[in-house]
């Protein structure tokens, strides 16, 4: 069930990841809703096709990007210092 649901999402990440767009928030909540898928797949178990580790893990790499890595700094700081 996770699979059929988050492996679609995981490939809408990668798009927005390796896309020419300069939305550094569209591409930090796409790394960040990885971790998270990641997550829930390591919790959980969840069988994943030998061939969609590549793109777990492409999903998870931030842009070489000042504005991306400023971004992704705010929304660390949002997150509570118990949780991290």
């Amino acid at each position: 069930v996770f699979e059929k649901i988050l492996i679609p999402k995981l490939n809408a990440n990668l798009k927005v990841l390796e896309s020419q767009i300069k939305d550094a928030k569209a591409k930090v909540d796409a790394v960040l809703s990885s971790v998270i898928i990641v997550y829930v797949f390591t919790k959980y178990n969840v069988y994943v096709k030998s061939e969609q580790y590549e793109t777990l893990l492409k999903c998870l790499k931030l842009p070489p990007d000042k504005e991306v890595c400023s971004e992704f700094m705010k929304s660390i700081n949002e997150f509570d210092d118990n949780i991290l």
